[in-house]
């Protein structure tokens, strides 16, 4: 491991992105502070579904419009399956990781047409997965309504997102990352370089590398540089609840093209703790505004839980019985096309951003990575530079 000093690399943002690419960073010997104004997972690194890749990421990233997220999942799902330990070994924490098999449902005749074409897309990328018929889905999991005309079968993991964030930070900070909880305001900067972070008690705090990884409040600090990030940002939600009979597979249905919110993605995930998370709903408010974060609420609300709980029966009835935990509200924000955007900033040497929509736990040990290699720079930028051709910031910055 390197023992040269170096200055730091501040890094905005203490969500699984923030943390993910401290840890790595000081895995390579490289000190850094990240400053957050909340707390560690505050927002929706927090509140996630805490699933990742395997045949389930991958089924849909070959077959949407993240296909970008393909080798990221591979990559991640891979890491994790040592990642867990290694967490568990330097921090004490146990991330509950646990390998799944899911079923990825089809409700409508339509659902069942985009199911089929994203399987035959998956297969030929390799992924492992398996079409079945409704009556073969119900013969593997007895708790579905004959509503399931077809289901894919196939592979995957979760983690607990709280946990695994924590673990990260933790990690990072054993290896001589540090925590800074400030509210950060602007930069000072001097030619094309960010020299230090200013923040609201008026202190500064110098860099010789900065990343942006606030998430949807990426924005704020992309306008610092006088640089404008065009974001779609929602509200999600999603129920936490104690079902009194347990359910074998991780549940996903097919969502519908989005043509008017509420949007509906439904799934019945069952964690390691024994819980089950239900839902998610994306949703916006009527003074919404995707430029102004004030605008944003992560605040839950009822009709959004009826709404959940709802479509949940139409197709898993025995949650009548279910009890609710917790509801949960978070924001995203989706950067357009690929629904990420990572890399360096056009025009600027030392300030680089990792950004995604929705997906981050299961994309954020590749996304650690790639930022570390960008960071380290020689042959392993010029390989991340490639890697990141795709989602660049200069494809969006205006």
């Amino acid at each position: 491991m390197p023992t040269k000093k170096v200055e730091e690399v501040v890094i905005l943002g203490g969500g699984v992105f923030g943390f993910s690419i401290a840890y790595h960073l000081a895995k390579e010997g490289i000190p850094s502070q990240v400053i957050e104004m909340d707390a560690i997972g505050a927002k929706a690194s927090g509140k996630a579904d805490g699933m990742i890749g395997g045949a389930v990421g991958m089924f849909f990233y070959a077959g949407g419009a993240m296909r970008s997220m393909l080798p990221l999942g591979e990559e991640s799902y891979r890491r994790f399956q040592q990642l867990h330990l290694e967490l568990k070994e330097e921090t004490g924490l146990d991330i509950q990781y646990a390998i799944c098999s899911f079923l990825n449902c089809a409700l409508s005749e339509e659902q069942e047409k985009t199911l089929v074409n994203i399987a035959s897309q998956a297969t030929s990328k390799g992924l492992d997965i398996t079409l079945l018929s409704g009556n073969e889905t119900r013969a593997l999991e007895k708790t579905l309504t004959a509503e399931v005309r077809r289901a894919v079968l196939g592979e995957c993991a979760q983690v607990e997102p709280y946990r695994y964030t924590l673990a990260l930070a933790q990690g990072a900070e054993n290896l001589g990352a540090s925590i800074r909880y400030a509210q950060a305001i602007g930069f000072r900067c001097y030619r094309n370089k960010v020299t230090s972070v200013i923040l609201a008690n008026g202190k500064e705090v110098a860099a010789r590398t900065v990343v942006i990884a606030m998430g949807p409040w990426s924005v704020q600090a992309t306008s610092w540089l006088g640089l404008k990030l065009p974001v779609n940002t929602v509200r999600a939600q999603t129920l936490k609840m104690v079902a009194p009979k347990h359910l074998k597979y991780q549940l996903a249905f097919v969502p519908s093209p989005v043509k008017k919110w509420p949007h509906v993605f439904m799934m019945v995930s069952p964690r390691v703790d024994g819980t089950l998370l239900v839902g998610y709903t994306e949703d916006i408010t009527e003074d919404w505004d995707h430029s102004r974060p004030e605008t944003w609420t992560d605040s839950p609300t009822p009709e959004m839980k009826e709404l959940i709980i709802e479509q949940a029966l139409r197709s898993v009835p025995i949650l009548e019985d279910a009890k609710l935990v917790e509801h949960r509200a978070a924001v995203l924000g989706y950067p357009p096309a690929e629904g990420i955007v990572m890399g360096p900033f056009p025009k600027w040497e030392n300030v680089y951003i990792a950004m995604i929509g929705d997906g981050g736990i299961g994309v954020s040990p590749a996304v650690g990575r790639i930022m570390t290699d960008l960071i380290v720079g020689g042959h392993r930028a010029k390989r991340a530079i490639e890697e990141v051709s795709s989602v660049s910031p200069s494809r969006l910055i205006s």
